[in-house]
């Protein structure tokens, strides 16, 4: 099973994020799906998770990851995914900069009856921002 855990973060990842195919979703997360970010949670499930995947594939074109899965125990995996893609829009404040940009998040899923149920995520994305505006 838990090899089967670290292929589902990849698989998901391939599928829903790098090729926009959101009607897998479901098959993925949990509908009851919540992320901690920074202090923060965010509870919304299966509308969380594809506008905040949906919002990042029209801010940057070209978007696509690399997965790194770095330990598996049972219902928890630990993982690197590195991201990159030319931001072509405004983002959170941001303005949008034409240029490629890669920033990483470091990730633990909790995995339930098969989907990703929760996960703890820490992200360099408005530090990458950052430094994109002063180049």
């Amino acid at each position: 099973m838990s090899s089967a855990n670290g292929k589902l973060i990849i698989t998901a990842n391939k599928l829903i994020v790098d090729a926009g195919d959101f009607d897998q979703v479901t098959d993925y997360f949990s509908e009851d799906y919540t992320v901690h970010v920074t202090g923060r949670s965010y509870e919304g499930g299966h509308k969380l998770v594809k506008k905040t995947i949906g919002d990042l594939r029209t801010t940057f074109s070209d978007l696509a990851t690399e997965i790194e899965i770095l330990l598996v125990h049972e219902s928890r995996v630990a993982w690197q995914r590195t991201y990159t893609g030319i931001q072509v829009r405004a983002y959170k404040g941001f303005p949008a900069t034409n240029k490629t940009m890669t920033w990483q998040d470091m990730v633990v899923s909790h995995i339930e009856s098969g989907l990703i149920r929760e996960e703890w995520l820490v992200t360099d994305l408005a530090e990458q921002l950052l430094r994109a505006r002063k180049k």
